[in-house]
């Protein structure tokens, strides 16, 4: 019996007429590989792009977060504040990807893209536009209208290293006045005793006096090779000064800053330079000694990583806790009592002259901090209800002790201490706290100059330069004029505010007169500073939040059309998908026409062997 045929339509192809064609010839193996190859790339490729529309926005808020962390190690999370908002974002929008291109949906390819595209424009421009137009007024806020959002939305890196010298310069503040230690204060280290004549004569400490002689090189005057030798020394002393700039900026930082704010403004080594061959070697040297004393003694590089952190096994008082005590202090009894146009007209540049500052000292500025009194009638500033600054006073100890003065009070802390006549709490160790009278200058973080005169150029009478009668005398005379009356005239004229003048000779031996603020004496930053400092990790997280909101305003039109071409790269994919289906079904019709062209040749050749029924019938047995 013949087989039936199977229907050639399951795997004859038709043209347009309707007329069977046979399926074109294709390798198998060739085609299956090479379609599911270009498939697969149009999808990788579409989803690197897709990776692509956030990944540049984090890779740099990422590296300017690890700078960040890098200058400023302990504010956790903090810097990392935009990456993470990036990251946020891009969450939302690859689980909207997942969603709208998820396999089965019935929308086509381009409408899923066009809906990946507003949703990726929405995310990026609302975020752009809440930085452009919030983050200003909460930026002003925070810091008392110090920074404004345009400070910050095209200098976000620069402000970073700004505010890392700020919380540097912090703690370089209150090393060097006592408060992080009483042995690491300029005040003890360059103690020293002098000849009759004025001459320094031994440093106290001895590895600052060791250090000092050492640096300085020894001259001797007996010959004809001791001017040769002298300059020699200077030579090798600003050679070391150099190298030290180079080798470690942070050592030389705080050289600088030693040399600059403590050395030349201590009349005792302001005028130590020969003005003729402008010697300064004494007094570098002294500077050099001090911050090696500091980096061998101080963990000043422990104090850099670990910043406001606090630490309860650390031996010395905490950074956070002192800056946020001063702090209150420096807003409640300094910047807060200001009422005066003049201090507006102060901050505007230009326009802080010498008549607004002596305005604005001897204005008669109200005092939060008050003064109450025991059973006897002497003052004392307690406490509560006040904001006491703390301070390393050895001055004021030793007067204390000085007067009779005993340690017969005890602090919350089971720390003793003792009023003074001021009403000053003086501790054994010879921290002070006490009320401070602040002055504009001391808001602004700075002194002024007021003049400089080249002595050395001046003669008298076209026969004596000034600087060989006046730079001797000055140092005996006006020092102590410096040191001791003027600043008494000028608390009682101020309402007990401070305030110096200060006379100096340069490296260039000219006669520098300036007026100095007490930031240096107190430790403490201008207003605007320690403001910034006092809300650093909220500003680490702005500055990092503000560099991606100018990478999204860059990169946003550019997520789009990365957006779109993704788009079109999974629409090829599909194409190609598709054609990868037909052509597995034409493989699948040429095999199954093969193997019916076989079958139907096989019964073909069976029918040909067997005798046709109808007209061999088969022979009776029997015949």
């Amino acid at each position: 019996m013949k087989k039936s045929m199977p229907n050639k339509q399951d795997y004859i192809m038709q043209d347009g007429e309707g007329n069977q064609v046979p399926a074109f010839p294709v390798d198998e193996k060739k085609t299956k590989n090479n379609l599911t190859t270009t498939s697969t790339g149009y999808t990788v490729f579409a989803v690197i792009l897709y990776i692509l529309t956030f990944l540049p926005i984090a890779g740099v808020t990422l590296v300017l977060a690890f700078k960040t962390r890098e200058l400023l190690p302990y504010y956790s999370f903090w810097p990392f504040f935009g990456t993470i908002i990036v990251g946020v974002l891009a969450l939302v929008f690859y689980l909207a990807l997942l969603i709208i291109a998820r396999r089965h949906s019935k929308k086509s390819i381009m409408a899923q893209t066009m809906r990946l595209a507003i949703v990726y424009t929405v995310l990026t421009t609302v975020f752009s536009l809440l930085i452009t137009y919030v983050f200003p007024d909460a930026i002003a806020v925070a810091t008392q209208k110090t920074i404004y959002g345009e400070d910050v939305l095209y200098n976000g890196e620069k402000m970073v290293e700004t505010n890392a010298q700020l919380e540097r310069d912090y703690i370089m503040y209150n090393l060097l006045n006592g408060n992080l230690g009483a042995e690491y204060s300029f005040h003890d280290l360059s103690a020293h005793t002098k000849s009759s004549t004025g001459a320094i004569l031994k440093y106290t400490n001895e590895e600052i006096e060791t250090s000092v002689r050492a640096y300085i090189g020894k001259d001797g005057k007996t010959d004809s090779g001791y001017k040769a030798r002298k300059q020699a020394n200077i030579d090798n002393l600003n050679n070391i000064i150099a190298t030290l700039e180079k080798n470690n900026p942070r050592k030389y930082e705080m050289y600088k800053f030693v040399y600059e704010q403590y050395v030349l403004n201590n009349p005792e080594f302001a005028f130590l330079i020969d003005a003729d061959t402008k010697d300064a070697r004494e007094r570098k040297a002294l500077a050099l000694s001090i911050v090696d004393y500091e980096y061998n003694h101080s963990r000043y590089e422990e104090l850099l990583k670990r910043g406001f952190t606090n630490v309860a096994s650390d031996p010395d008082p905490e950074l956070n806790a002192i800056f946020n005590r001063n702090y209150n202090s420096f807003n409640h009894d300094g910047y807060l009592p200001f009422d005066d146009e003049h201090l507006l007209l102060a901050q505007v540049d230009g326009r802080m002259t010498i008549p607004v500052v002596i305005h604005l000292i001897l204005d008669n500025i109200y005092q939060y901090t008050q003064p109450s009194w025991d059973n006897s009638g002497n003052v004392m500033y307690e406490e509560e209800g006040n904001f006491l600054y703390t301070l390393y006073d050895p001055d004021a100890r030793d007067e204390y002790v000085a007067a009779g003065g005993t340690y017969d009070q005890t602090d919350a802390d089971g720390v003793k201490f003792g009023y003074n006549k001021d009403g000053w709490r003086v501790y054994e160790s010879g921290m002070v706290h006490r009320p401070i009278k602040w002055v504009v200058l001391d808001m602004l973080g700075e002194g002024m100059s007021l003049t400089t005169l080249d002595v050395a150029n001046i003669v008298i009478a076209d026969v004596l330069p000034v600087s060989s009668l006046f730079i001797p005398a000055v140092t005996d005379t006006v020092g102590a004029l410096l040191n001791e009356d003027l600043p008494k005239v000028i608390e009682a004229a101020a309402n007990g505010a401070s305030l110096g003048i200060g006379l100096r000779l340069n490296d260039q031996a000219q006669l520098e007169i300036n007026i100095l603020s007490n930031n240096v004496k107190y430790g403490m930053l201008g207003y605007m500073q320690a403001t910034w400092v006092s809300q650093d990790n909220l500003l680490m997280a702005v500055y990092n939040v503000v560099a991606v909101r100018n990478w999204f305003a860059l990169f946003g039109a550019i997520g789009v059309v990365l957006v779109i071409a993704a788009g079109v790269l999974r629409d090829c994919g599909k194409k190609i998908r598709e054609r990868g289906a037909i052509s597995v079904d034409r493989l699948n019709r040429m095999k199954a026409a093969k193997e019916d062209g076989a079958e139907e040749a096989d019964l073909t050749a069976q029918d040909a062997q067997e005798p046709n029924s109808e007209e061999s019938p088969a022979l009776d047995p029997q015949a």
